[in-house]
C-alpha cells in the first residue's frame, strides 16, 4: 500500500497529465506478497490445502511448494537445510522452518481464548470483548488460521484503500529499547529497507501541490487580475498567472488536466493570495467605515466605531496602503483621536522619534496600540521605529558575519536617517578594525615580506576577530610559516662560504611560492651579495681584467690582497694596476675601446691628457703651435697703409681684438688645404671665409654688432669646419684669441661675451675635431687657470677627446634651432645657446655611473655567469592581481614592465 500510494500512484498521475519526470527505482514487495498470497500456488493458500487433503504432512506441502516455486526469484529452496523453504523479502532472506506448519494452522486455540474472554466479569475486558460483537459462525470457526489472516489482510486493505493515507515511519534507536541511545547502523538499515530514501527522493523531485486549472485560476486570479481575459482558458489563464509571478518554471509543470508545483512557489502563490485577500478585506472595511455617518451615535456606539476603524486603520498601515480610501480613514480616526492622545503621551513620541531611543519607541508605541491612540505622529514613531529595527538587524547580521561590504551598507542604511544607535557605534569600530585588519594584510602580504609585519597583521586580524572572514588570514598564516623557515635557512646559507647551500636557498627564494610572489628581504640580498662573492673568488679576476676599469680594478686587487688569493689571473691585474699609471690607464683605454665602452674609452683619454699636459708642460701653450705663424709674419699681412702698426699688431695677434681680423692665424690655413703656396684665386677665397668666420664668433660673443644674420653664419661655420680641415683649427684659435685679454671678466652670465664664447666652443668640439697638431696645445689650454668655471661648466676636456674619438658629426642642428637660440633671453638657468647644446653634450658620459660593466659588488656580468651558478640580477614575476609579468633586479630593487636586455630569469 505504502510503495503503490508512494511511488506508483505519483508516477501514474505524472503520465497521465503528459509531465516528464525521471524514475525512482525503488524495493517492490509485490513479488513476495504474490507468492505468500496467490491462489492456488502461494505459500499460504497450499497450506490450506494440505491441511484440507487426508494424509498430508508437513513433508508433502513442502514437496509441492518447492515444486510449485521453484523458478519463483524471490523463493529459496534449500537443500543444505533440511525442511526449510527461504524467502528473500526487501529486508533480507528469511529462512522458515516447515515441520509443526500444518499443526499450528489447524489451532484453534485463539478461538478457544476468545470465548473465555467474553465472560470475563471484569468490566473493561466486558467491553472490548462483548458476546454481541465477536459472534463467531460454526464455519468460521472451522477456518485455518492461514485462511482467518487472509481474510483480515483483505478487509485491512480494502478499507485502507478507501481512505486518503498518511505515513509515519517509526524507527527503532536500538535493540535494547534503552533511552537516549541511537545506534546509526540500525536506523540507517531500517530507513533504507522501508523505502524511506526512495520516497523522499521521489517527493523532491516530484510537485506535491496540485490545482485543476480551474481551482488554480479561482484561488490565483485575483493576483494578478489585469492579466486574466474574458473568453481566456483555464489552462491559459494559469500559465499567465505563472508568467506573471515569476514563478520558477522548473518547478511549475502545466499538466493536462492540473497545476502541478512545489513547496517553494506554493508559499509565494499563497503569499501574495494572502496579501491581496487581506488587502481587500481591509480596504472593504475602510470604505464601510468611512461611509458611516457618526453624527447620531451615542458615546458608547461611538467608541465601538472608533476601536473598530483603529483596527482597520493599523492594518492598512501594517500592508502600507496608500490608497483614498485608506487615507480618509487615517483622517477621520486622526480626528477621532487627536482629542483623546493625552499631551503626555505626545510628548513621548516627540521626544522617542527626536532621539530615535528603540526602547521608548517600543513602549511608547505598545502604549499607543493599547489605547487606540493612531495619529499623524504615531505612523511617523512606527515608521521610524520600523527603520531603526531593519538597521539594528543589518547590523547585527553584518557584525555577525564581519562583512566588510555588509557592515558599509547596513552603515549608509543608518546614515539615510541619521540612526546613531550603540550598535552604529559598535559597527563603526567593527569596520575600522576589519579595514585595518585588511590593509595590514595587503601590505604584510607584497614583496618585501617582513615576519614583523606578517606577526602584526595577524595579531591584528585576531584581535578584531577577523579570522574565518577572510582567506587571507589562512596565506597570511601559511605564508608567515614560509617566511620563517626561508629566513631560518638564509642565516644558516649566509653564516656559511658554501656555494651549493647558497644557490639552493637562493633558488627556493626566488620560487614563487610565498603568495605568489618570490621572498625578498635583507637576508636574501645579504646571501645573494655572498653568493656573489663567492663566485667572484673564481672567475673575478678574469673579469676585472677583460673590462680593467680602475675603481674596479683596485677593489678587486685590494679585496684579493685581504683574502690572499694568489693566482695567474691575480697577479697579472696586480700587475696592472700597481705598475706606471700611464700603463694603466692606457689598459683602461684598450678595454674599453675593444669591449665598446665608448663612453668610458673617452674618459680614459682624458685621463692620458690630463699626463700628457703634466709632463710636457708649458711646451704645449697655444703660442708654441708649430701651426701657428709668426706674429711679425701675420703682421706684416696687413695692408701697406696700416704696416706702421704692424709690431703692436704682431703683440695682438693672440689677444682679444674688435675690428675684423685681416689674416688667418696659422700657416696651413694660409697656405691652403696642405702647406705650400696656392693659387691666389683659392687664397682670396679662403680669406674671406676666415673674414667671416672671425665676424660670426664677435657676433655670438655679443662684441661686434650683429647682422641679423648670425644664426644662418654659424650654421655655415660649422659646414665650413665639417668640410676644410684647413678652418678647424684657425676656429678654435679665434676663440681663444677673443677670449685672451678680452674686457669681459667671465664672472656674469648675462649675456656676456666670455661665456658666450665658451658655449661657442663646446659646439665646435660637437661637430669637428681640431687637427693632430693642434690637440695637444688646445688640450694644454683647457687646463689653464683661468676660466674654469666655465671650462667645467662644458667638460672641455670630454668633449675634446670625445670629437677626437668619434670624429666628425655632420648631424648638425637645424637653423630653425639656431634661430630660436638667438630669440631666446640669456640667463643664469639658461644660457647661450642652451636648447642646441643640451642634448649633444651628453654630460652624462663623462660619470662614471653611467659605465653598464661590472658593479661596486663585484658582480660580474648576468650573461657571464655560468649556468647554475648565480641566480640573474634580473627576474620575471608573474604578478598575482593583473596576471602580467614583470621584471625585478635583486640587486636595484628596481622592478619594470619592460624586459630588460640581461634578463636571463625564466618566468617565476
Amino acid at each position: 500500500h505504502f510503495n503503490n500510494n508512494t511511488f506508483k500512484l505519483e508516477e501514474k498521475l505524472y503520465k497521465s497529465e503528459g509531465i516528464e519526470f525521471a524514475h525512482i527505482e525503488f524495493v517492490d514487495n509485490q513479488p513476495m506478497i504474490e507468492l505468500i498470497t496467490e491462489k492456488n500456488r502461494g505459500v499460504l493458500p497450499m497450506l490450506d490445502e494440505e491441511l484440507r487433503i487426508p494424509g498430508g504432512s508437513d513433508t508433502k506441502y513442502l514437496s509441492k511448494l518447492i515444486d510449485e516455486q521453484r523458478k519463483n526469484p524471490v523463493f529459496e529452496d534449500c537443500v543444505k537445510l533440511k525442511d526449510c523453504f527461504a524467502i528473500n523479502h526487501y529486508a533480507g532472506v528469511v529462512t522458515y522452518i516447515v515441520p509443526g506448519f500444518l499443526e499450528k494452522n489447524g489451532d484453534t486455540l485463539t478461538v478457544d481464548l476468545l470465548d473465555v474472554l467474553k465472560t470475563s466479569q471484569n468490566p473493561i475486558i466486558a467491553v472490548l470483548y462483548s458476546p454481541a460483537e465477536n459472534q463467531m459462525s460454526s464455519k468460521e470457526r472451522k477456518h485455518s488460521l492461514s485462511h482467518q489472516f487472509q481474510g483480515q489482510l483483505r478487509d485491512l486493505m480494502t478499507h485502507l484503500h478507501r481512505t486518503t493515507p498518511h505515513y509515519i515511519r517509526c524507527v527503532k534507536p536500538n535493540e535494547a529499547k534503552a533511552p537516549l541511545q541511537m545506534l546509526a547502523r540500525n536506523c540507517f538499515q531500517q530507513l533504507t529497507y522501508s523505502g524511506v530514501f526512495e520516497a523522499v527522493a521521489i517527493r523532491k523531485q516530484g510537485y506535491p501541490f496540485r490545482l485543476t486549472h480551474e481551482e488554480f485560476v479561482k484561488r490565483y486570479a485575483k493576483i494578478c487580475p489585469e492579466e486574466i481575459e474574458d473568453g481566456l482558458s483555464a489552462r491559459d489563464a494559469s500559465q499567465r498567472i505563472v508568467k506573471q509571478m515569476k514563478l520558477d518554471e522548473t518547478n511549475v509543470k502545466v499538466g493536462s488536466s492540473r497545476m502541478l508545483y512545489r513547496a517553494k512557489e506554493y508559499r509565494k502563490l499563497e503569499l501574495d493570495w494572502s496579501i491581496v485577500t487581506k488587502n481587500e478585506k481591509i480596504l472593504n472595511d475602510l470604505e464601510r467605515l468611512t461611509s458611516t455617518d457618526t453624527t447620531n451615535m451615542d458615546r458608547e456606539t461611538k467608541d465601538a466605531f472608533i476601536i473598530e476603524l483603529a483596527g482597520a486603520v493599523r492594518e492598512s498601515d501594517l500592508f502600507r496602503i496608500k490608497t483614498a480610501v485608506a487615507e480618509k480613514g487615517r483622517k477621520m480616526l486622526e480626528k477621532f483621536v487627536e482629542e483623546r492622545v493625552p499631551v503626555e503621551v505626545k510628548e513621548r513620541m516627540s521626544v522617542a522619534k527626536t532621539e530615535m531611543n528603540r526602547e521608548e519607541l517600543e513602549d511608547v508605541l505598545a502604549l499607543c496600540d493599547k489605547e487606540g491612540y493612531i495619529i499623524k505622529l504615531t505612523r511617523e514613531c512606527r515608521e521610524l521605529l520600523e527603520q531603526i529595527i531593519d538597521a539594528d538587524e543589518a547590523l547585527t547580521v553584518a557584525m555577525a558575519k564581519m562583512s566588510e561590504d555588509f557592515l558599509q551598507r547596513a552603515l549608509d542604511m543608518c546614515r539615510e536617517f541619521n540612526y546613531c544607535g550603540v550598535l552604529v557605534a559598535q559597527a563603526v569600530k567593527m569596520l575600522k578594525g576589519i579595514r585595518k585588519a585588511k590593509e595590514a594584510l595587503s601590505k604584510a602580504m607584497v614583496p618585501l615580506f617582513s615576519t614583523e609585519a606578517l606577526r602584526k597583521a595577524l595579531e591584528l586580524c585576531g584581535k578584531v576577530g577577523y579570522i574565518q572572514s577572510d582567506t587571507r588570514y589562512d596565506e597570511c598564516l601559511e605564508l608567515k610559516s614560509k617566511v620563517e623557515q626561508i629566513e631560518t635557512d638564509l642565516q644558516t646559507a649566509e653564516a656559511s662560504w658554501d656555494e651549493k647551500l647558497l644557490t639552493d636557498v637562493l633558488a627556493r627564494s626566488d620560487r614563487t611560492s610565498f603568495a605568489g610572489h618570490p621572498y625578498r628581504g635583507p637576508l636574501e640580498e645579504a646571501c645573494r651579495e655572498k653568493l656573489v662573492q663567492v663566485i667572484w673568488m673564481n672567475n673575478f679576476f678574469k673579469k676585472a681584467s677583460k673590462y680593467c676599469i680602475e675603481k674596479d680594478v683596485r677593489e678587486a686587487v685590494s679585496k684579493g690582497k685581504e683574502m690572499g688569493i694568489k693566482s695567474k689571473a691575480f697577479e697579472k691585474l696586480r700587475a696592472i694596476a700597481e705598475g706606471p699609471y700611464e700603463l694603466f690607464v692606457k689598459e683602461q683605454y684598450k678595454r674599453a675601446k675593444k669591449c665598446g665602452h665608448h663612453p668610458r674609452a673617452i674618459r680614459c683619454m682624458v685621463k692620458r691628457a690630463d699626463k700628457l699636459v703634466e709632463s710636457k708642460g708649458s711646451s704645449l701653450a697655444v703660442a708654441q703651435f708649430s701651426g701657428l705663424k709668426k706674429p711679425i709674419d701675420w703682421a706684416s699681412e696687413r695692408p701697406a697703409k696700416l704696416k706702421a702698426t704692424s709690431l703692436i699688431r704682431a703683440n695682438g695677434m693672440l689677444r682679444y681684438q674688435t675690428d675684423n681680423l685681416h689674416a688667418p692665424l696659422t700657416t696651413i690655413a694660409a697656405g691652403g688645404e696642405s702647406p705650400g703656396v696656392i693659387a691666389t684665386v683659392h687664397a682670396k677665397i679662403f680669406s674671406k671665409k676666415f673674414s667671416t668666420m672671425f665676424q660670426t664668433v664677435q657676433m655670438c660673443m655679443g662684441q661686434r654688432a650683429s647682422d641679423g644674420d648670425c644664426p644662418r653664419r654659424l650654421l655655415q661655420l660649422l659646414k665650413d669646419g665639417i668640410k676644410h680641415v684647413v678652418m678647424r683649427d684657425e676656429a678654435y684659435l679665434m676663440i681663444i684669441k677673443q677670449l685672451n685679454n678680452n674686457p669681459d671678466t667671465g664672472t656674469k652670465s648675462n649675456a656676456q661675451p666670455v661665456p658666450r664664447a665658451f658655449a661657442l666652443m663646446a659646439l665646435l668640439l660637437t661637430v669637428f675635431p681640431p687637427t693632430k697638431g693642434f690637440e695637444g696645445h688646445l688640450e694644454y689650454w683647457l687646463r689653464e687657470g683661468k676660466y674654469l668655471h666655465l671650462k667645467t661648466r662644458y667638460r672641455l676636456k670630454g668633449l675634446l677627446r670625445r670629437r677626437c674619438y668619434e670624429g666628425i658629426d655632420d648631424n648638425l642642428p637645424s637653423l630653425e634651432a639656431f634661430e630660436d637660440c638667438f630669440e631666446t633671453t640669456v640667463t643664469d638657468v639658461k644660457p647661450f645657446l642652451d636648447d642646441v647644446l643640451r642634448p649633444r653634450l651628453r654630460l652624462e658620459e663623462f660619470e662614471d655611473t653611467c659605465d653598464p660593466m661590472m658593479t661596486t659588488s663585484l658582480a660580474p656580468p648576468t650573461s657571464d655567469v655560468s649556468a647554475g651558478s648565480s641566480p640573474s640580477l634580473w627576474t620575471a614575476v608573474v604578478d598575482a592581481v593583473s596576471g602580467k609579468t614583470y621584471y625585478y633586479n635583486a640587486e636595484t630593487r628596481e622592478t619594470s614592465w619592460t624586459p630588460p636586455t640581461t634578463t636571463a630569469a625564466t618566468v617565476a
